[in-house]
């Protein structure tokens, strides 16, 4: 919740701001999918795709593309090892992880204040990014979650924003139904 209050803050004063976004990753890699970081053009951060040298590198691209007033949606592979003559990450951890590179602009401002508001009220969001930039989607059982590539220019990611608190239950027997059925109620 509070990386989407960050960006509400920031793109309501009109401060460009870049999503950097973990759309896949695989191996060993620091970055998740899901995991995400907001750069903005007052040089103030929230959130992580994974720390280290890749992390410094891909911010610091994002403050470039952000001083240029880039509105173009990229997406950037990287490797966690010395065997790719390209796209190296900087990182010795053998794995990889595909991150986007979304502006957020003057009309991303209705999408993130209902993200912020669905979020507030415990309820669940879809959150969709392309090449298109950022759009809430309705909750449809035939949605796939995660990333899904048809082309270099036509893809799409998709996952659910949830800010319900989770309560992991270690067993089970009677005692963990009958916990799991009073959880639900809390």
């Amino acid at each position: 919740m509070e990386f989407w209050r960050f960006v509400q803050q920031k793109i309501t004063v009109h401060k460009a701001i870049m999503l950097l976004y973990v759309l896949n990753s695989n191996g060993s890699s620091p970055g998740r999918r899901g995991f995400k970081i907001a750069v903005a053009a007052d040089n103030t951060l929230c959130g992580t795709i994974g720390g280290g040298i890749m992390e410094q590198k891909l911010v610091e691209k994002a403050k470039m593309l952000l001083s240029k007033n880039k509105t173009e949606v990229s997406v950037v592979e990287q490797y966690h090892d010395k065997e790719h003559a390209q796209n190296q990450s900087g990182m010795i951890c053998s794995g990889s992880q595909t991150i986007a590179f979304v502006p957020l602009v003057d009309k991303d401002v209705a999408t993130i204040n209902a993200i912020v508001q669905l979020l507030d009220k415990g309820e669940q969001a879809i959150l969709h990014v392309s090449m298109q930039g950022l759009v809430l989607l309705a909750n449809t059982p035939e949605i796939q979650l995660g990333l899904v590539v048809r082309s270099n220019n036509e893809w799409y990611y998709t996952e659910y924003l949830d800010n319900r608190s989770v309560i992991h239950v270690i067993g089970a027997g009677h005692v963990g139904l009958a916990l799991c059925e009073m959880m639900r109620f809390l």
